[in-house]
């Protein structure tokens, strides 16, 4: 909860708040209402979605001067460090809390510590602090947030030195220290960091860790059915190779049950009574434990191994892994691969790699790392996301009422419309820090500031922008298309070797790249320079050209020294993106690379080539045995595919379809096309079950979606903001002078209200018809689409047809009489699709005859 110290004149405006406590259970309970002149209170309770909805949280908290803090589920509290970062002092209500080195930190002077029991006497207490201890106490939250927990380096470090000090007590520093400046951290630390000084390091003492472990389960509950889960427990345990000993600590009031009462294990079992019934007594049995390591656990824990995962599961139809992440523990895939092998015949799965959509990521992050981009963008939203009063001087010196978009660390290829807003509002940014240069305007103070300062001086940084912003187009498309449940394993291969190419001609010579197949693209050194153009050569984009050269093109930005630099450093940025690529490319798996042959567009286009890679699929799932049938079945699936790839692939829906239209799935329309070919359809829905790596949760993630409300919503805040300061500068709202500016405003507001109101009606009417003739163009352009399509059949299929008419005069019998038959039934078919293009063709001047009377 923050809480915003007001005026008594506001009470206007307040109708009435909503005070929440933390209670002892660990939840909250509305105690009561209170209606107040002073505060202004934003609950964090069953109403957050509503209040996050109307506020920033963060721009409040900056701008609040007291914050309610509960106690958390833990021992910690998040809200507690939060409101210490935002120099808003804490107002903490939970009995008993035990606050973060309160040993040697007094908490006194950097907040008010209540009493629970006395809630309704918070506003009085809040409003007795005066001015000069409100300053104290906010600059006391700043020291010692700065101090001790701005870093988790710096909250180990702390926690340290205080063990130090408790063991070392003649030389331990005073409370004094600790909490005045500099503070307690500014001494040289008492301990050591290297391994060797630990009294118990096993260099030391002369020995190597061993790799096994003796497991000690903690038992407070009788034992009663043989269900329990402490004998699953101890079996789940005993199954692995690296378990020396089980030991039982019985703890429980009811003796232990005989020996024939616990399970059969092949690891020694011992069951011995705990001298301390407490939780800290199953770290006491020194004398029975055998081994170094020791693994504690709770009776009712629960392994989570892969065989209670797959226990109930049939692994024979065990097909792949699927991954969606790219730091997957491969020694797991491995063990299970060989599990897989050992149980079920020699049988193997699927590997496809990991996710291909987050290397994406991690790889291009990688890339523009020397650059410290992602600082520079950060730096850019934080100076203005929390600051109305900086972002009013902005607006005033530059007339720009555009404000930085968030950047999102975790995606970096979604980051565009902040790059291309960044690069939008440079112009304005530079004002911005020339003014405070020249001390107009306030200098920030920050380290945000500081950043921008630091790239106001670098003469090429739009150019960097502007390469950075040119570069993720390359990845826009795909990864678009690629956020999707539908199966798009097809069409991976295809579209991941393009996109390495795009990058590739980028600053790879010509030559290499032409000569570079497939399979041996995923081998390719793209760190070796013999490979690369010349700097100079190095396509970084028109936008970074221009920056380059001015937008005259007569006179560069910046010197020579600097241009050749900018061109090595991009060229040292796409090669390592492209090496981070190839590294984790499912490109370089065989089955990725012959899955195209399920692209309805290749069956139509390439039948030969989607047969050849259909073959070694076939030939792949047999080795690996997932075809059941084994070399029998797969003659036959090939059989049918090729049956199927010169009847049924002729047809002008293979030639039409596009996985982007978003109409159709490419499983759904071979399942159509299929109905005949039992054996091939069963193995083809096998091949469509692999993954691309797309989760359905991360689909359409995207911190940057909502940006424009998110900055409407501000400059809301904002603008209160701005008319409570007017408010308390007139010193009260009856004060406020009733000026004749104010009141022509007022008297005129109903009139400009309707005048905004048919404005918006006329917009919405003339998006209406936009809309419309938007979508009469876009069925305009699908029947053209149809038309060349069904045109193009159209010449296949007289092609084939003189093709097997010339194959038939060389021959004779019945196999002339095949090719015959063949022959004619394609003409009849060509004659049908020409009458049907006529068909079209008087539709398509209808719809144009319907669009021009829309104009």
């Amino acid at each position: 909860m923050v809480i915003a110290r007001l005026t008594r004149g506001e009470s206007c405006f307040l109708l009435f708040l909503r005070l929440v406590c933390y209670f002892f259970s660990s939840f909250f309970r509305t105690l009561a209402l209170i209606f107040s002149d002073v505060f202004v209170c934003v609950c964090v309770c069953v109403y957050l979605c509503v209040c996050l909805s109307r506020f920033d949280y963060q721009e409040l908290l900056h701008n609040s001067t007291f914050c309610l803090v509960p106690r958390g589920r833990r021992l910690g509290s998040f809200r507690f460090l939060e409101a210490l970062q935002a120099a808003c002092i804490p107002v903490l209500l939970s009995n008993g809390w035990e606050l973060p080195f309160s040993e040697v930190i007094d908490w006194s002077k950097a907040a008010i510590i209540g009493d629970e029991r006395l809630l309704l006497q918070i506003p009085s207490i809040t409003r007795s602090v005066n001015a000069d201890r409100i300053l104290a106490l906010r600059q006391q939250t700043q020291f010692l947030w700065d101090s001790y927990f701005s870093s988790v380096a710096k909250i180990v470090l702390t926690t340290l030195e205080i063990i130090q000090d408790r063991i070392h007590t003649h030389i331990s520093r005073s409370r004094l220290m600790w909490n005045s400046l500099p503070g307690g951290l500014y001494t040289l630390p008492q301990f050591s960091s290297d391994p060797a000084h630990f009294p118990f390091y096993y260099g030391v003492l002369g020995k190597a860790p061993q790799q096994e472990f003796t497991a000690i389960i903690h038992a407070v509950t009788p034992l009663q059915s043989p269900l329990q889960p402490i004998l699953k427990l101890i079996i789940a345990v005993a199954k692995s190779k690296f378990c020396s000993q089980i030991i039982v600590l019985w703890n429980c009031d009811k003796p232990s049950p005989p020996r024939n009462k616990w399970p059969s294990t092949n690891v020694p079992l011992t069951v011995i009574e705990g001298e301390r019934k407490t939780m800290s007594g199953r770290f006491f049995p020194h004398d029975v434990v055998r081994t170094d390591a020791v693994l504690s656990l709770d009776e009712d824990s629960v392994l989570s191994t892969n065989e209670e995962a797959t226990k109930d599961l049939n692994l024979n139809n065990m097909l792949s892994l699927s991954m969606d992440g790219p730091s997957v523990n491969w020694k797991f895939v491995e063990l299970l691969q060989e599990e897989h092998r050992e149980q079920c015949g020699g049988a193997q799965l699927q590997i496809i790699g990991s996710c291909g959509l987050h290397t994406m990521h991690n790889s291009f992050k990688n890339g523009f790392v020397v650059w410290q981009v992602e600082k520079l963008l950060k730096a850019l939203h934080y100076l203005f996301h929390c600051a109305p009063a900086r972002r009013e001087d902005f607006v005033l010196v530059t007339k720009c009422d555009r404000f930085p978009l968030p950047f999102c660390g975790h995606r970096w290829l979604e980051n565009l419309p902040a790059v291309e807003r960044a690069i939008d509002i440079w112009p304005y940014i530079v004002t911005c820090v020339d003014q405070v240069k020249a001390k107009k305007l306030p200098n920030p103070r920050s380290s945000s500031y500081d950043t921008i300062a630091e790239a106001r001086m670098d003469r090429i940084i739009l150019a960097k922008l502007h390469f950075f912003m040119s570069v993720s187009r390359n990845f826009q498309a795909f990864l678009t298309k690629y956020q999707t449940d539908a199966p798009m394993i097809p069409f991976l291969g295809r579209d991941l070797e393009e996109l390495i190419r795009s990058l590739l001609r980028r600053f790879i010579k010509r030559d290499v790249q032409v000569d570079v197949s497939p399979v041996n693209l995923v081998k390719l050194d793209v760190t070796d320079q013999k490979l690369w153009v010349s700097p100079k050569q190095v396509d970084i984009g028109m936008g970074a050209t221009a920056a380059l050269k001015g937008m005259s093109g007569s006179q560069s930005v910046g010197s020579e020294r600097e241009v050749l630099q900018f061109m090595q450093d991009s060229q040292g940025a796409l090669s390592k993106i492209c090496q981070n690529i190839l590294l984790k490319c499912p490109l370089k798996y065989p089955t990725v690379r012959n899955m195209m042959c399920l692209d309805p567009q290749k069956m139509h286009t390439e039948p030969d080539m989607c047969l050849k890679k259909m073959k070694a699929l076939i030939m792949k799932f047999v080795q690996d045995k997932k075809v059941s049938g084994g070399v029998t079945a797969g003659d036959t699936i090939a059989q049918q595919f090729q049956e199927f790839l010169f009847v049924e692939a002729r047809g002008e829906e293979f030639m039409a379809f596009s996985a982007l239209d978003g109409k159709s799935r490419v499983d759904g329309f071979l399942h159509n096309v299929m109905n005949g070919y039992a054996e091939l359809w069963s193995f083809v829905e096998k091949l469509l079950l692999l993954s691309h790596g797309q989760a359905t949760v991360e689909r359409g993630f995207s911190i940057n979606k909502e940006v424009e409300m998110c900055n409407m919503n501000e400059d809301t805040i904002v603008s209160q903001r701005l008319i409570c300061d007017y408010v308390r500068i007139c010193g009260g709202v009856v004060k406020v002078p009733l000026t004749k500016e104010l009141l022509n405003e007022c008297a005129t507001a109903q009139s400009r209200y309707r005048i905004f109101l048919e404005d918006e009606r006329k917009k919405k009417e003339k998006t209406k018809q936009m809309s419309k003739r938007k979508g009469a163009e876009n069925e305009l352009e699908e029947l053209r689409k149809k038309r060349r399509t069904i045109s193009t059949v159209c010449e296949t299929l007289e092609k084939d047809a003189d093709t097997l008419a010339e194959k038939a005069e060389n021959t004779a019998g019945t196999k002339m009489a095949e090719l015959i038959t063949k022959s004619n039934s394609m003409r009849r078919r060509c004659k049908e699709k020409r009458e049907e293009l006529m068909d079209l063709d008087c539709e398509i001047e209808k719809r144009v005859a319907e669009l021009r009377h829309m104009s």
